[in-house]
C-alpha cells in the first residue's frame, strides 16, 4: 500500500555526496517521503543558473532514507525545476528543502548561494520550499543542525507558505544546547569585502593572467535583527524570501493583494 506521507524533494548545492544532504534526508524520513535530486558534483557559488542550452542528466541511484533519489548534471535550480516540472510532475511534492549547506547564506551571500537559488525555483514553480544553511564550524554537527531545524520543516510541511514566498534558514555553530531557537530576520547587508589575488604576475601583454577571488567576512547592518545579526547572536535565523523584489519605498500602486503569512506562528 503507498505511503501517505507527503512527498518532500530534497536538494543542495554542495553535491550529492554531502554530509548535510544526507543528514536533512535521515531527518525528514521520519515523517515525509523523501525524494532527493541533488548535483552529481559541487555546485557551490552557482548562483540561480539554469541549463537553457544542453541536454540535463538525471542519473537514478540509491541513498539511503530516500524513496527515489537522482544524481543531476546539472544546477541546483535545475534540480528543483526537474523534480517539479519531469522527474514527479505526476505526483508533485509538497515541498522543496535544499541543503543542508556547508557555510552560512546571510546578507548579500543570498544572490550567490545555489542553496537559496534552489528554493527560490521552487517558490517560482508553485511549490514552498526552505533552504537551510550551518555556519562554518565543528561545534554543532550536521546531524544536530538538522534536527534543530526539523520542527520549523515539519511546520512549513504541514501548513504551507504564501504563494511566491520561501524561507532562508541559517543555524550558528553553537554546541546544540546553546541554541537560541527560531527568530525571524530581514536580508541584511553583510558580505565578503572582496579582492582578487594573481598568481604570476606578468607585465607581458597579451599573455593570460591568472586571479584567484578572496575575501573577508564584514559586518555591515544595524538598525533591526537582520539575518547575520541574528545568527551572530546564537539564534537561528529564519528570513521569508519574496519573489517580488520590488522596492516598496518607490511606493508604486500595485493592485495585486498582499500575500499575508503570520511568520511568528511557524517559529512556535
Amino acid at each position: 500500500m503507498r505511503s501517505r506521507r507527503k512527498r518532500v524533494v530534497l536538494t543542495n548545492d554542495d553535491g550529492l555526496g554531502a554530509e548535510g544532504l544526507a543528514e536533512l534526508a535521515r531527518v525528514l524520513g521520519t515523517f515525509a517521503e523523501v525524494l532527493v535530486v541533488a548535483p552529481r558534483e559541487e555546485k557551490s557559488g552557482i548562483g540561480h543558473a539554469v541549463t537553457l542550452r544542453g541536454v540535463v542528466r538525471a542519473r537514478e541511484v540509491r541513498f539511503d532514507g530516500a524513496l527515489e533519489a537522482y544524481a543531476v548534471e546539472g544546477t541546483p535550480a535545475d534540480c528543483a525545476k526537474l523534480a517539479i516540472r519531469a522527474l514527479f510532475a505526476r505526483e508533485p511534492p509538497r515541498l522543496v528543502v535544499s541543503g543542508l549547506n556547508r557555510g552560512p547564506n546571510v546578507g548579500v551571500n543570498v544572490f550567490y548561494s545555489g542553496t537559496v537559488a534552489a528554493a527560490l525555483e521552487a517558490a517560482i514553480n508553485g511549490v514552498p520550499a526552505v533552504a537551510v544553511s550551518k555556519e562554518h564550524g565543528e561545534k554543532l554537527s550536521f546531524r544536530e543542525a538538522a534536527e534543530a531545524v526539523a520542527p520549523l520543516l515539519r511546520r512549513v510541511l504541514e501548513k504551507g507558505l504564501p504563494r511566491a514566498h520561501a524561507l532562508n534558514v541559517n543555524v550558528p555553530d553553537l554546541p546544540a544546547d546553546e541554541l537560541g531557537g527560531f527568530r525571524l530576520a530581514r536580508v541584511g547587508l553583510s558580505g565578503f569585502d572582496e579582492s582578487y589575488r594573481e598568481l604570476s604576475p606578468s607585465e607581458h601583454r597579451g599573455r593570460t593572467r591568472r586571479f584567484i577571488l578572496e575575501g573577508v567576512m564584514r559586518f555591515r547592518d544595524g538598525g533591526g535583527p537582520t539575518d547575520a545579526e541574528v545568527l551572530r547572536a546564537g539564534w537561528i535565523a529564519v528570513t521569508p524570501m519574496e519573489l517580488d523584489l520590488t522596492s516598496r519605498g518607490l511606493r508604486l500602486a500595485d493592485p495585486r493583494p498582499r500575500a499575508r503569512c503570520r511568520w511568528a506562528e511557524l517559529l512556535q
